[in-house]
């Protein structure tokens, strides 16, 4: 069965849109983006950031794996925290590395990537060095991390736990870009 014309978002546009807007503007979210030093919870979480130098993996052309050629040291936990606790946990996760913004990246694309407009990256604040301008996550560059990876071989950046409101945040930027209209047409 062909269905012809643009399908449409499985969730509520507006509602997306407004409460993503809400959060940015009202919320003063970079204020309270992290947690800050004490942990609620000790276990690794959906949004937290991770530190290890690995190249991104994918599948090429060819249907070969091959990585990027440059290591990414900050990394974003994207799986949900019950994938991760459970006594029955699934075995992989995703994962995607963060990118970091220059000093002397454009007003403009700060302003963007600030506004939480674009549906394909998430910016991420400082957590340190707040004069930095800080990252960004590429929702286009997931990958699966066997869960023993980040129990084993990645330090979780305790400073940079995110708060409730900026998890809404994320959370509500990662269903608009999974659940988007398919934009077959544009």
């Amino acid at each position: 069965m062909n269905i012809p014309g643009r399908w449409p978002p499985i969730y509520d546009f507006e509602s997306l849109a407004a409460q993503i807007k809400d959060l940015v503007g009202n919320h003063s979210i970079f204020d309270v983006f992290y947690q800050g030093q004490t942990l609620y919870e000790p276990q690794v979480c959906q949004g937290d950031i991770f530190q290890f130098i690995s190249p991104f993996p994918y599948v090429d052309s060819e249907g070969d794996i091959s990585t990027t050629v440059e290591g990414f040291s900050n990394w974003i936990i994207i799986g949900n925290t019950c994938d991760l606790l459970n006594e029955n946990s699934m075995e992989y996760t995703h994962i995607a590395p963060l990118f970091e913004l220059q000093e002397n990246e454009s007003v403009k694309i700060l302003n963007g990537l600030k506004s939480y407009k674009s549906y394909k990256k998430f910016y991420i604040p400082p957590w340190v060095d707040k004069q930095h301008p800080g990252y960004y996550l590429d929702f286009t560059h997931m990958c699966s991390a066997q869960r023993g990876c980040l129990e084993n071989d990645a330090l979780v950046v305790r400073s940079a736990r995110m708060g409730r409101l900026s998890w809404l945040l994320f959370h509500s930027c990662m269903v608009r870009y999974l659940a988007r209209d398919d934009g077959r047409h544009d």
